[in-house]
């Protein structure tokens, strides 16, 4: 196995683990007041911020952890964002 693989292999766990701690810990307590809002989540610290632009809240994540491993969550919402046209949004 190719160190870039090891790398890749160590990210993909750790978002795995960032969505798990966001779907039991985060969500519960941020819904319904939040929902629709994006949540950017260090995977490393599990600090995260919460805003309605998702520039602001990683940029107020970065200055607390400067070159931090960032994961985004749209409140309440399978996709952060949606591309093309005719895409149903399915509500969780």
């Amino acid at each position: 196995m190719m160190d870039s693989d090891r790398t890749n292999t160590a990210d993909a766990d750790q978002l795995d683990l960032a969505e798990e701690f966001y779907e039991r810990e985060l969500l519960p307590k941020l819904m319904p007041t939040e929902k629709g809002k994006i949540l950017v989540l260090d995977v490393e610290s599990y600090d995260y911020e919460v805003d309605a632009d998702w520039l602001a809240a990683s940029d107020r994540l970065q200055s607390r952890h400067p070159g931090a491993f960032e994961f985004a969550f749209r409140i309440g919402y399978p996709a952060v964002v949606t591309l093309g046209r005719g895409v149903d949004v399915i509500e969780l």
